[in-house]
């Protein structure tokens, strides 16, 4: 009997292959079909591993994270949102056509009361334009005063994105 090195593979893979092919009961077509379908599967995982695990991200974009969040307030009140951050060594940075977020009003500014607004008025809030103003008003006449601002979801074309941008301009008194 002969022995084989233990750091050597033995050649006998031919041999397994044919069991294989016998004990599933497929062809020699279907059995190297099915062979290149787990290897191309193999050597995907084995391609996204290697992005996922040796690619980091710069260090500096996980530090401008820490302090993005560290500087973020806290509590129920906090409606300011920390902007979104692309890595720059990845080559992505924001598009002209994204929506840039809207930011709340500063304690002095003027909230417009949705119960007794007009709808000039009402169209210099963030996303309102005539349409939607006249809208606003009509729903406000037929069925009367807003009872809390969430009810300004009910009109056709505020849904909760526009709603949360509406928010913290908006009062019902």
């Amino acid at each position: 009997m002969t022995s084989v090195p233990k750091n050597r593979i033995p050649m006998d893979w031919p041999r397994h292959y044919y069991r294989l092919q016998q004990r599933l009961a497929l062809t020699r077509r279907e059995t190297h079909a099915l062979a290149f379908v787990l290897l191309f599967l193999a050597a995907g995982l084995g391609i996204r591993h290697v992005r996922y695990h040796l690619i980091p991200y710069d260090p500096a974009y996980y530090a401008e994270i820490d302090r993005l969040v560290a500087a973020a307030p806290t509590g129920e009140d906090s409606s300011a949102a920390a902007p979104l951050l692309l890595p720059a060594d990845m080559g992505m940075t924001p598009t002209d056509s994204l929506e840039q977020p809207m930011k709340p009003p500063t304690a002095g500014a003027l909230r417009v009361n949705i119960n007794t607004a007009t709808a000039a008025e009402l169209e210099r809030l963030p996303r309102i334009g005539p349409k939607t103003a006249e809208r606003i008003v009509a729903f406000r006449e037929t069925n009367g005063p807003f009872r809390r601002v969430e009810d300004l979801m009910l009109i056709r074309g505020i849904g909760e994105k526009t709603f949360e941008g509406l928010r913290a301009y908006v009062v019902v008194s």
